[in-house]
């Protein structure tokens, strides 16, 4: 006996995209890792999520980390440019952890664009509240 099998194809409308990948899209933390595999090597850490870039760098000296972080916001600057991509500086900003109690208030400066980026003195990395002394205090409250 002969069976025939019918198929229905569905098509979705097709959308001209700019830009980036579309919102929610299954393959987008795949092709953002293809986009910056050949993010430049820097002296600092990165991390990266298809959301958010952070740059963390380690001295006993305030002005050594600050000129690192200034240069390699530089190069990761130029980086995006010849992708036809740019930072978005109003979501930029500087942050210190140390142990330091005598500069619990120190401020680090780090500069991108000939701007100083605003130092916040706690920051949430995928949910979680870092402040200065990493005691995590706010995240357990």
């Amino acid at each position: 006996m002969f069976w025939k099998k019918w198929y229905a194809v569905v098509k979705s409308p097709t959308q001209k995209l700019n830009k980036g990948v579309p919102e929610a899209f299954v393959l987008a933390p795949l092709l953002f890792d293809i986009y910056i595999s050949d993010l430049p090597t820097t002296v600092s850490k990165n991390y990266a999520s298809p959301d958010d870039l952070a740059i963390m760098h380690a001295d006993r000296e305030w002005k050594a980390v600050e000129g690192v972080l200034t240069k390699e916001m530089a190069t990761v600057g130029e980086y995006l440019q010849t992708r036809k991509q740019k930072l978005s500086t109003t979501k930029m900003v500087s942050t210190a952890f140390h142990l330091n109690n005598k500069e619990p208030k120190r401020e680090i400066k780090v500069n991108f664009n000939n701007e100083s980026m605003p130092f916040c003195s706690e920051t949430k990395c995928l949910g979680v509240t870092l402040e200065r002394s990493l005691t995590y205090r706010r995240q357990l409250e």
